[in-house]
């Protein structure tokens, strides 16, 4: 993950000692034999020296450890390190937990992260330890990170979330963060989804009364994702449901024209022209006048339609839909050698196989068929 390669310069304030062959080193009852290299942090060990110590401190030996551990999850000499800090604390997880907590506190992210990491790596996490990990993700400064880091930031701290909930189904606090990520990202419907989760498994009067205020206010943008899912998998009656449910003053031109194309689809000519037409005096713009145009030539007003293409061509230019459907319009009147500079503009702007095959002068045959 993209947090995980952040933290990794952390490993250059990491210096080692070494234990050597035939020396011991006592933890709690433990003795530790053999060569073994003994990571500390290099600010702790200018420290001992500086303070003439011929024995080193070994709590922090072991807070590198963790460093080590939760930067470099394949070092070698984890697991003896964990074994040492099983030997120091009856419950190392606990011990890790509250450190990373009061890192936290003392506004140090990305040390607190570590921590957290720590435990990921180590298999000694659980939903708390995500969601937590989670919570430090989003106090990381990624202000100096390009946009698209950015979002894979977001999204790693999502999947961390995603995980919490994966430990733990019934832990309602990462339902809460992540309708908020869903909502960041445009994923309306995947947000209400997430938060009426959070709200069968949330007990807090305040937190749900504060994300039954964020569902109402994203209903809108809710309505009209849910109803753009419709469409894509082609049931027209049921999205023009999820838009008839906005109010009125909430539809804005977008959701005008796709109520228009299901119109269009549902042959329902009147609404399919009243809502592209509502469309259009929001916002005038050439997808919403090749959608009037499609109209009129199913009602086969084609005379209509070809003085509204021609009209964007000349306001918006040349365009391979314009073009394209001018040219349909135009071969379908029996205008041939305009349809065919129709035709070959759009097949400049966008080839096609079938623009290819009307154009070739060999598929005489094609216009007879």
């Amino acid at each position: 993950m993209l947090y995980e390669k952040l933290i990794k310069e952390r490993l250059d304030d990491i210096a080692f000692m070494e234990l050597k062959e035939g020396k011991t080193i006592e933890i709690g009852e433990n003795l530790f034999t053999g060569y073994l290299p003994l990571p500390i942090m290099e600010k702790d060990l200018v420290g001992e020296i500086v303070d003439g110590k011929e024995d080193f401190n070994l709590e922090l030996i072991l807070k590198a450890a963790i460093f080590l551990g939760g930067l470099d999850k394949d070092y070698e000499y984890n697991d003896i390190y964990l074994n040492m800090l099983y030997s120091l604390h009856d419950d190392p997880k606990s011990f890790i937990m509250y450190e990373a907590m009061q890192l936290l506190k003392e506004k140090n992210i990305k040390d607190a992260i570590i921590y957290f990491n720590y435990l990921i790596n180590m298999d000694l996490d659980d939903e708390t330890v995500l969601f937590s990990l989670g919570n430090a993700l989003e106090l990381y400064d990624i202000s100096n990170l390009g946009d698209e880091d950015k979002n894979q930031f977001v999204i790693d701290m999502m999947h961390i979330y995603e995980k919490a909930i994966s430990k733990k189904e019934d832990f309602s606090l990462p339902y809460y963060k992540l309708g908020y990520i869903y909502a960041l990202f445009g994923q309306y419907v995947k947000a209400k989804l997430t938060w009426e989760k959070f709200l069968k498994y949330d007990k807090n009067d305040f937190r749900r009364q504060e994300i039954n205020e964020q569902i109402d206010y994203h209903m809108p943008n809710y309505l009209s994702e849910a109803a753009l899912t419709y469409m894509h998998y082609g049931d027209y009656v049921r999205a023009l449901e999820f838009f008839n449910a906005k109010e009125k003053t909430q539809l804005g031109d977008g959701d005008y024209y796709n109520m228009s194309i299901c119109y269009l689809e549902l042959k329902q000519l009147d609404k399919a022209r009243d809502c592209i037409k509502k469309a259009l005096k929001l916002n005038e713009c050439k997808e919403y006048l090749n959608q009037l145009a499609l109209i009129y030539k199913e009602a086969k007003k084609l005379n209509e339609a070809i003085e509204i293409l021609e009209r964007a061509i000349d306001k918006y230019g040349s365009d391979y839909y314009l073009n394209y459907n001018l040219g349909v319009i135009q071969l379908e009147l029996g205008d041939r050698e305009s349809a065919m500079i129709n035709f070959e503009i759009a097949n400049d702007i966008n080839p096609t196989d079938k623009l290819n095959q009307i154009l070739h002068p060999e598929m005489e045959k094609y216009f007879e068929d």
